[in-house]
């Protein structure tokens, strides 16, 4: 997992370059089947996280992998430390220990690893963050197809026992194209670093950066620099990510004068995500880029000490001075490189069980939309009990912890101009309604999450004058599956029970009990410290569904 120490310093100073090529930047995914050299999974951490934030899901893709051998995680505290939740100082020691050490599911080739460009520094802002990420999976992708394009090639005496034969013939060293998948799983704030980071990765990279080539194989005669590396977006999958800000998505209402106080408060990072920047820097124009990606430019030597780009965006205004969440909705520059993943995966907790990411943003769901989510699974057809937080399953086998999974449709394209009365910004319900159905354009498997019974708190009943008179989406789903059989006698035509982006919206927000909202942490089995790892191991569950998921979906890439 770890880089060697000069190389590690560069990314962390933001400093490292992605090298420009328009060729690199439109995806074409293969005419015929490939074998990947290997599959990387970058794991993602959120806003005062570090790298060991998915400590535990990291572990649970390397058990789906084949990497390491099953065990019981459920076992004594103590335990806890022998599977890899250790203090960070040990861990990033051991990491920093060994140059080339990768932290590799051998069985499949999969590489997991955790980006550290960020660890620290999360108030500069998703450009900033999101910019230093790009850079780092760029760095550390080339770096490791490098090293084992170099051990393949016949480097005598040396041969990692990560790397199996069948591992080695995936791309023999005479071919002058390699293939690999790279997936993403980003947390909390790091969904939103995920998102920009895409926009400024190539698909194609030469192997050798411009500040060091890499040398040539004196047995093979393996020369790395005149291979062409071949990037795939396979996955990509957010936890509790505020797709749409928190501006007008906190666990309480706040009038817009708080959210302007508490996110300046938070630096340049609050700002972005309370959208401060948009209320009058655009007004009266449209977002939507009608532009190719292969115009638009990454990150190079014309960068600040950040390695941010400092260029201009798609109409010539400084880019910094606009709403970035509000463009990664709906500027094709970004909704673009989001669309070529084969797979895309948002978790949201449900039932008001987190305080700093609610359902609504977790999953871009609007109150206004009529966007249609097909109900893929729930554990209302299984007869699981609502409010389980185990991970039992029911007949369907969807664990009880699961209220339900849906999926919206998968659009070309989405002609948010002829929207009805869109002037182009400042209204800011008007532009969340179109950042909701925008995202929803891609094709998105949501999965909502219960950890009620998971909460380091219990929870209480809610009183009666309390409750509202809409019903949960437990009891959404039952009534509107009970509504679909019987309308079955009837009409061969089953399209399956649908449910609108509305009343999702409405019915993950009303719960049956008051808990204290700590499912943030939770449902990631957040382990960026020791005590964290154990507060937050009830959340083990749904992190190995989620593991299972990842790892079905990766795999099957053709």
């Amino acid at each position: 997992m770890g880089h060697s120490s000069s190389s590690l310093s560069s990314l962390e100073r933001g400093t490292a370059s992605i090298e420009r090529d328009d060729g690199a930047r439109s995806y074409a995914p293969p005419s015929s089947p490939v074998r990947p050299m290997a599959h990387y999974v970058f794991l993602v951490h959120g806003w005062m996280g570090n790298d060991l934030e998915q400590d535990y899901l990291s572990r649970a893709l390397h058990r789906r992998a084949g990497g390491t051998p099953d065990r019981d995680d459920d076992d004594d505290d103590d335990d806890d430390v022998a599977e890899g939740v250790v203090p960070p100082d040990a861990k990033r020691a051991r990491q920093d220990g060994d140059a080339d050490a990768v932290d590799d599911a051998s069985e499949n080739n999969v590489v997991v690893y955790s980006p550290r460009c960020n660890v620290g520094r999360t108030h500069d802002g998703i450009r900033a963050g999101g910019a230093r990420l790009a850079n780092e999976v760029v760095e550390f992708v080339r770096s490791d197809v490098t090293r084992r394009l170099l051990l393949v090639g016949g480097d005598e005496g040396r041969r990692d026992d990560d790397m199996n034969d069948d591992a080695m013939m995936r791309s023999p060293p005479n071919e002058e194209d390699v293939h690999v998948t790279y997936s993403i799983v980003g947390n909390s704030l790091g969904g939103l670093y995920a998102r920009y980071a895409i926009s400024l990765l190539p698909y194609r990279l030469s192997l050798s950066s411009r500040r060091e080539r890499h040398p040539t194989n004196e047995r093979t005669g393996l020369t790395t620099n005149s291979i062409r590396l071949n990037l795939h977006p396979n996955v990509f999958c957010t936890t509790a990510t505020p797709h749409l800000g928190v501006s007008r998505h906190t666990y309480l209402p706040l009038p817009r004068i708080a959210e302007t106080i508490i996110g300046t408060g938070m630096r340049a990072t609050g700002r972005d995500l309370f959208r401060l920047k948009s209320d009058s820097s655009l007004r009266g124009r449209s977002f939507i880029s009608t532009r190719s990606d292969s115009s638009v430019g990454i990150v190079d030597n014309n960068t600040d000490s950040d390695g941010v780009e400092s260029g201009k965006d798609d109409d010539g205004d400084d880019e910094r001075m606009e709403c970035v969440i509000r463009n990664m909705c709906l500027q094709d520059r970004y909704l673009s490189p989001l669309r070529c993943f084969r797979h895309r995966i948002a978790y949201a907790n449900a039932y008001g069980t987190d305080f700093q990411v609610p359902t609504s943003t977790a999953a871009f769901l609007n109150e206004s939309s009529g966007v249609a989510h097909r109900l893929v699974a729930s554990r209302s057809e299984n007869g699981a009990k609502e409010g389980g937080g185990g991970d039992e399953e029911g007949e369907g086998g969807v664990p009880s912890f699961i209220v339900a999974v849906c999926r919206t449709e998968k659009q070309d394209s989405l002609s948010l101009r002829s929207t009805k009365s869109y002037g182009g910004g400042g209204n800011l319900d008007d532009d969340l309604l179109l950042m909701s159905q925008s995202l929803d354009a891609l094709g998105w498997t949501k999965v909502f999450v219960d950890v009620r019974d998971c909460l380091p708190v219990a929870g209480m009943p809610t009183p009666s004058w309390l409750r509202s008179s809409s019903g949960t989406l437990d009891n959404l789903i039952r009534e509107r599956m009970g509504l679909r059989f019987r309308s079955l006698m009837n009409d061969t035509n089953d399209i399956g029970c649908i449910l609108t982006s509305q009343e999702l919206a409405q019915s993950t927000n009303v719960s049956d009990s008051i808990n204290i909202p700590l499912g943030h942490a939770v449902m990631v089995a957040n382990s960026k410290s020791e005590r964290y790892a154990q507060l937050n191991r009830a959340g083990r569950p749904v992190m190995d569904k989620l593991a299972t998921d990842m790892m079905n979906y990766i795999l099957k890439f053709e």
